[in-house]
Parts: structure tokens; C-alpha cells; sequence
């Protein structure tokens, strides 16, 4: 049961400071707020398996979905080409993909 509130409470913790900076940042512009807290939550997604170690026996197979739908989502935020949400969304897995190595190599 912890695991799971883990699992709940990190991304959403992570989508609500995101949702504060973008609105700090656009003056209280509620039009972006959807994409704003997706993005947070999907990289809120990427760190919980780094919180637990013990809890994820395989922690790519959340952090590589997360990061390309966090990719993906960021593009369709900056742009409207198709181009640029496939570059997103192949960013976006190789940042899931480095998250363990990132964290071992940053002493977390």
C-alpha cells in the first residue's frame, strides 16, 4: 500500500509544482495548465521507480513510456508539426531510458 501511494502521491506532487511555476511564469494563464500538469506528472512518473529502487524490478518499463509521453506532450506544447512530437517522443524515451544511469551517476 505504500508502494502504491508512492507510486500516486510523487507524480502529483510533481504536476502540482509544475502547474504553480507555469502559472507564476504566465501570469495566471489558465489556457496551458492541462499540459502543465500532464508534463509534470509524466516526469513525476520518471523518478518514482528512483524513490524505491526495491519496489521496481523493472523500472524501464514505466520510465521509457513516461518519458515519451512527456517528450511527445512538450513538442505538442512548443509546436504543431508532427515532425517535432516523433523527435519528442524519441527524446523523450532516450531520457527514460538514461534516468537510472543519471541517478547512479548523480549519487541519488
Amino acid at each position: 500500500m505504500a508502494r502504491l501511494r508512492l507510486l500516486l502521491v510523487a507524480p502529483i506532487v510533481s504536476a502540482f509544482l509544475f502547474v504553480v511555476v507555469h502559472l507564476v511564469v504566465s501570469d495566471g494563464d489558465l489556457t496551458k495548465v492541462r499540459f502543465a500538469f500532464s508534463f509534470g506528472f509524466l516526469l513525476g512518473m520518471l523518478v518514482v521507480p528512483e524513490i524505491d529502487r526495491e519496489a521496481f524490478a523493472r523500472p524501464l518499463v514505466l520510465q521509457i513510456p513516461a518519458g515519451i509521453l512527456a517528450g511527445t506532450l512538450f513538442m505538442a506544447y512548443l509546436s504543431a508539426n508532427p515532425w517535432f512530437w516523433v523527435m519528442g517522443s524519441l527524446l523523450g524515451g532516450v531520457v527514460g531510458w538514461q534516468v537510472r544511469h543519471l541517478a547512479i551517476y548523480l549519487n541519488f
